[in-house]
Formats: structure tokens, sequence, C-alpha cells
């Protein structure tokens, strides 16, 4: 996944506005993206992208036992709402072919493209063709494909993740402003 968000960085250099809002954050940034004073909930959540324009923050929720490649990636709302939105970076990229601001509330997060009023970022197409040419990964375009995407991650990781975190909770993780 290091070597995915290398390429996924550099792609995004060359093609800013791939993905609506999504930004990944510099080295620097990882550390001042989530605000946590506990040490266990920083070792397990590593901050590495913004998911809107409200400042929501994807991370990873890494584990012990799995490969970054394959760890689950999470969401944290800056209005609230902590959930998981992927199995793993690759099906997080699919989420973001659909190129549309995640909406992230306490009872869950939504990718849903209004077709009356969609306008693709600028390099969307060119962020579609990234994704096929170099990872053989389809592109999605429905909103119910992004819905299963995040359904199948949330029936895999949903119950781990709450127990995980809810001795976090409260008081509540801040996002960093």
């Amino acid at each position: 996944a290091l070597t995915l968000l290398t390429e996924l960085y550099s792609f995004a250099q060359t093609h800013p506005s791939c993905s609506v809002v999504f930004i990944l954050f510099t080295k620097t940034e990882y550390a001042c993206g989530l605000l946590v004073e506990d040490a266990t909930f920083a070792q397990h959540i590593l901050p590495f992208a913004q998911a809107d324009a409200q400042g929501a923050i994807y991370a990873f929720w890494l584990s012990a036992t799995a490969p970054l490649e394959q760890t689950p990636i999470v969401v944290f709302g800056r209005e609230g709402g902590i959930h998981v939105v992927a199995n793993h970076l690759f099906a997080l990229l699919q989420l973001l072919s659909l190129d549309v601001e995640p909406i992230i509330d306490e009872d869950g997060v939504y990718y849903c493209k209004d077709e009356e009023n969609y306008e693709p970022s600028p390099n969307a197409r060119a962020f579609k063709k990234w994704l096929r040419t170099h990872f053989q990964l389809s592109s999605i375009s429905t909103n119910f494909e992004a819905e299963k995407l995040v359904e199948s991650a949330q029936t895999t990781h949903h119950q781990a993740f709450s127990q995980w975190i809810q001795p976090f909770l409260y008081p509540r993780p801040t996002l960093y402003n």
C-alpha cells in the first residue's frame, strides 16, 4: 500500500482534482491529521487523506496481523461519524472513482452521485484510466456500486472496529483544524 500511496501521490501531483475533495496528506500532515493523546489510538490509526470539504479524514485502521494493503480504511467525519468505509485502499480508490464527495454523519457514510447536477472533476477521466491501466481496477459509476463497497467493508469490519474504538470515543477524538 505504501507503493500504491506513492504512486497515487505522484499521479495526484500531475493530475490535481482527480476526485472531488480527496487530498493526500504529506508526511508532515500525517502527524497532525488527527489529534489524539492516547498512544494506542495513534499507533492503530494512520490518517492519510482529506475526505470532504468539511475536513473529514480517511485513515488506515492498522492491525498487527494484516499487511498495509489489506488494512481497512476508516473515515472520521468533521461533524461526527466514524465509520469503516473500505476493505482496503484499492476499494477506496474505486469509491473515489465515482467522483463524489462523501456524506458523513453519525449514521453512516454515503457516496451518492446526483446525475442532474454532476460536474466531473477536471482529472476524473484520467484517474479512472490510471486505475484501469496501473492496477487493473474498474471504476464504479453508480451509487449502488458505491453502496455495495461500503456495505462489504461494514459487514467485514464494523463490529471489530466498533469494539476497538469504543474506549477512545469519550472523550471523542478531535479532528485537527
